[in-house]
């Protein structure tokens, strides 16, 4: 009878125990990833990782899945992002099963420009940036017209009058830039410019004169009532296809870029009125 007894205190003991055993796993036996959405570009790394409710991150033990290993690869943890599309990455770890839901990107190309205007004689470069990154290798560069612009790794060089396509290949992905070769800008003459505020109900109308001594006057008028005129005179230079006209004792500077043979823009605001704007200029 007593051998009984004791077998059965034993018994309960080890229920007793099992069960507290048990509930303790419950509590800490809580997994869970560092990410269950993640987007990746393509050739991208992340890692994941798998930590108990207490923060420890589990090293041993996990088994690593990609439901496509052609849109992302997993080692250790390590997700490797590899073409675009989506995938599931699994962790299995003491019969359950953790999943993160991946996304690759298409990587984003882009040309540095779309559209060059550039004068015999010049050269201009252009680039491709890789969700912008400057790309430094693997570009293949091409001119529609090699007599009219040639292009060198990402370097164009106007030759004669006319317009080309540039052509970047990278990959499987091709880039296009126009380009317009002009002759070479003659500086000397009179431009014409005006700008009406209707607010104000002013029109306002400048001259600027460039003369071959590499002098020039500036004349800022208006025709509608506002007394005295503005006259600003100095030195210009044409230099990289901008006019750069400096006047005064601070040297201070009116920058101009050519439109066309007959056109020039101001580079950035000229202030006029108390207002700032952008001035395009005509031969006269």
């Amino acid at each position: 009878m007593r051998k009984l007894l004791v077998l059965v205190l034993t018994i309960v003991i080890v229920i007793l125990l099992c069960s507290f055993v048990g509930c303790k796993d419950e509590v800490v036996d809580k997994y869970k990833l560092n990410n269950t959405k993640m987007t990746l570009n393509i050739n991208e790394d992340a890692r994941l990782e798998l930590a108990n409710s207490n923060g420890v991150i589990m090293v041993d033990g996990i088994d690593w899945t990609s439901s496509d290993t052609k849109v992302a690869t997993i080692t250790d943890g390590i997700v490797s992002a590899k073409s675009a599309g989506d995938a599931i990455i699994s962790a299995k770890y003491k019969g359950k099963t953790y999943i993160c839901t991946l996304f690759v990107k298409d990587n984003e190309i882009t040309i540095s420009d779309t559209f060059i205007n550039i004068e015999i004689g010049y050269t201009k470069k252009i680039t491709l940036k890789e969700n912008g990154q400057e790309i430094s290798r693997g570009v293949t560069w091409r001119s529609s017209e090699e007599n009219i612009a040639s292009v060198e790794n990402g370097v164009i060089s106007a030759k004669a009058i006319g317009d080309t396509i540039i052509t970047a290949r990278y990959g499987d992905k091709v880039l296009t830039c126009a380009v317009k070769v002009r002759a070479p800008f003659n500086a000397v003459g009179s431009f014409y410019s005006s700008i009406e505020v209707k607010e104000m109900n002013i029109t306002f109308e400048f001259d600027i004169v460039f003369n071959e001594d590499n002098t020039y006057t500036y004349d800022r008028r208006n025709v509608e009532g506002i007394d005295g005129v503005r006259v600003n005179s100095g030195t210009w230079q044409y230099r990289d296809g901008i006019l750069i006209c400096t006047y005064g004792g601070d040297n201070a500077e009116m920058r101009f870029s050519i439109v066309d043979g007959d056109n020039i823009k101001s580079v950035g605001a000229m202030v006029t009125g108390g207002m700032d704007v952008e001035l395009t200029f005509t031969r006269v």
